[in-house]
């Protein structure tokens, strides 16, 4: 005999689960059901394995049951993602769900987000494949401790029994005060939610044994079977306790935060399981207990259908009973075919994550022929405003993809540079001005920007950078050490060159970042790293006062954001940098200092990846469209001060505001892509496309009218 009731709640749990999941506004609190299912885990755990866990051989039946219980369709589940993935994702989508299936394979999905910063409900907005393996990953890390507390508590039942529950108050604790992301993901938090379940079926057993009733068997194989005879009376606490939990249903619940709403669904849960049942509850119907048997399998497939297949239909369910009387329901019966099953699924996805990406959508972006093109580059950007939006999304979406393929390759060289080599030098001859830059990789992809804005007007312009290289930083960070030959060779290369304009534009690549681009280098589609010039560019005179540099934010990381601790002129990095200026300032006639835009996190996908997901499932994109400027401008604090000094101590430096243009006239948020060809306005974390490039032109050619009349 089973508890239907309990089946029937399982079988609530996961259908608001799902509401919540496809209607995220008007079922907000569905989250609750995975706090519910929790709950219920650790009833019937503690039903099922207490008494049983006396020796080593009770620990090995436990998890040989738990895992081939939980593992084979999980592992299918994600191999059909991942074979499914190859022909209906695009290529962005299958390069970041490859990662994430590592980490579902492992059981470490929720440990990615406790690494990443990934709350809840980031992971819902960023479309991950495996988004919600974090609760399995949850309940199989719990594994770990579970058997112990059995043990401890059967073998010495004072004192384990209260090690314990002092875990769990400690659990409880934690989740308590730890911020949401760590409160959903870690499984520290959730411990006491598993135990809230064990307390229950510690009640349920003494009441069972107080009235005399006799306990009937466990139907293992199904794990979700117990029975208790139960007392005749009417059941008013339960409908009351039913009532609670239907509330989940509700937009919101008056007065409750969602960690408290966990709370509540966690504690009613329990009461309700702990209280004898004759199977009178309202969740012991046959629509409760049908989705309660299904309940595990449609756990695993429904987030990857919601995003293969946004409209569902009738079919939907047929496929689900399927999958569930014909392939799990063979496997719970079959130990050894369930085991081969499992290793052959894993033995798959790691073929699968192993090979190298074949491209699947290998179609050209649609580059026409233009009579006169505005920029050299723009065939890369075009789009007619008389496409339907249809038609303009879609043409984003290759062009992304055709971005993606490109990886570095993807920066688009002015007329005239050697593919092959990372400086360029070109012989205009439109005067004699010659213009110089220098700095990282930033100032090789500002270089278009700078050719279309000074092609007609000088006659020589030149380009040396090196990778991740802060001019002014003279003091060792990362690869880089304070007598670095290379950067002194370019320098000596600028302070002995006449030049009329030096541009010094460089941005920070965190230490991540390089870590990352040198795996990607080794895939066959490595990300993106296309960036031009960006910003209004406005100029900024020498005596420059702190309430004008508010616009002014340069991409330095290493150092020049360290905390000031006393007056600049004593400090080491400012003394360095304004020698540095002095020497520059010998042989040129202007120098400008220019920063990119503000770096994006890069604890899930950048912006382009993110906007290309939307696009391709069609979503609403105000989430991603606007960030605040205030993020930019919070990001370099301490930059601002030492750029403001700098540019006090430099009568020939000048500023490009690379932001400016890519933000609203109020300076109030700031886009992430055009709102009417889709083209995002960034390839990676912080490098810009040449879309944002072509944004940015209008004010960089107003800025260098006004920059060479003063030459």
């Amino acid at each position: 005999m089973r508890r239907d009731d309990l089946q029937g709640v399982r079988g609530f749990s996961i259908i608001i689960v799902l509401l919540f999941h496809l209607f995220p506004k008007q079922f907000a609190n569905g989250f609750a059901g995975v706090d519910i299912f929790f709950v219920l885990s650790g009833y019937l755990m503690t039903m099922m394995y207490s008494t049983k866990i006396t020796d080593v051989t009770g620990f090995a039946m436990f998890y040989r049951k738990r895992l081939l219980r939980l593992l084979p369709m999980y592992a299918f589940v994600i191999v059909a993602t991942l074979s499914f993935g190859h022909w209906l994702m695009t290529n962005i989508d299958y390069h970041y769900a490859k990662d994430d299936s590592f980490d579902a394979l492992v059981m470490a999905t929720n440990i990615r987000n406790l690494c990443r910063q990934l709350g809840y409900f980031d992971q819902i907005n960023d479309f991950s494949f495996f988004m919600h393996t974090w609760s399995l990953a949850v309940e199989v890390q719990y594994y770990a401790f579970v058997p112990f507390f059995f043990y401890v508590c059967r073998r010495w039942s004072s004192v384990g029994s209260a090690v314990v529950n002092a875990i769990s108050g400690a659990s409880f604790m934690f989740a308590w005060f730890a911020d949401d992301t760590r409160a959903f993901n870690s499984v520290f938090a959730r411990i006491w939610q598993f135990q809230v379940g064990a307390i229950s079926a510690q009640i349920t057993a003494e009441v069972s044994e107080d009235h005399g009733y006799e306990k009937l068997p466990l139907v293992e194989k199904d794990e979700e079977r117990e029975c208790v005879k139960e007392t005749s009376h009417i059941p008013k606490v339960r409908l009351v306790l039913c009532a609670l939990l239907f509330a989940l249903l509700l937009p919101e619940i008056p007065f409750l935060t969602q960690k408290e709403v966990r709370i509540y669904a966690t504690l009613i849960a329990a009461v309700l399981f702990a209280l004898p049942t004759e199977n009178l509850c309202l969740f012991s119907t046959r629509f409760f207990t049908f989705f309660g048997d299904i309940s595990y399998v449609l756990y695993l497939i429904h987030w990857p259908v919601i995003l293969f297949f946004p409209g569902v239909d009738s079919n939907f369910a047929s496929t689900l009973c399927s999958r569930h009387f014909f392939l799990e329901k063979r496997l719970l019966t079959n130990s050894k075919a369930s085991l081969i099953f499992t290793l052959s699924c894993y033995v798959t996805c790691g073929c699968l994550i192993a090979a190298p990406l074949v491209e699947t959508q290998n179609r050209e972006p649609y580059y026409p022929s233009i009579n006169n093109p505005p920029y050299y580059w723009s065939k890369s950007t075009y789009y007619s405003k008389t496409w339907p939006r249809s038609v303009r999304i879609e043409n984003a979406i290759y062009k992304h993809e055709y971005w993606y393929r490109l990886g570095w390759k993807a920066v688009i060289l002015a007329p005239g540079c050697d593919p092959e080599e990372y400086g360029c030098k070109l012989q205009l001859g439109k005067s004699n001005l010659s213009v110089l830059a220098i700095g990282n990789s930033f100032a090789a992809r500002a270089f278009p920007g700078l050719y279309e804005a000074l092609k007609d007007r000088v006659g020589t312009l030149e380009l040396k950078p090196l990778s991740a290289w802060e001019v002014l930083n003279k003091l060792s960070y990362d690869q880089f050490s304070a007598d670095c030959l290379e950067c002194e060779q370019i320098l000596d290369y600028a302070r002995y060159q006449e030049t009329d304009i030096l541009f010094i534009i460089n941005s920070d690549q965190e230490e991540e970042e390089r870590r990352r681009e040198k795996r990607e280098e080794k895939k066959t589609a490595s990300r993106t790293r296309t960036t031009k010039l960006q910003g209004p560019i406005t100029r900024v005179a020498p005596s420059i006062a702190a309430d004008r540099l508010e616009g002014l934010r340069f991409r330095y990381k290493h150092n020049f954001t360290d905390p000031i601790k006393g007056p600049l002129d004593k400090e080491p990095l400012m003394i360095k940098a304004v020698e540095e200026l002095e020497k520059l300032s010998k042989t040129t006639k202007k120098i400008v200092l220019s920063g990119i835009l503000r770096r994006f996190p890069d604890d899930g996908p950048n912006p382009m990846s993110r906007l290309h997901r939307w696009l391709h499932f069609n979503r609403n994109l105000s989430a991603i469209a606007t960030y605040p400027y205030q993020e930019f401008l919070d990001q370099h604090s301490q930059t601002l001060i030492r750029m403001n000094y700098l540019v006090s101590k430099c009568p020939k430096c000048v500023y490009f505001d690379m932001q400016a243009p890519l933000c609203n006239a109020e300076k109030t948020e700031c886009r992430t892509f055009d709102e009417e060809s889709y083209l995002s306005y960034y390839i990676d974390y912080s490098h810009l496309s040449i879309a944002a490039v072509e944004k940015i032109m209008p004010s960089l050619k107003a800025f260098m009218d006004e920059l060479l009349e003063t030459i």
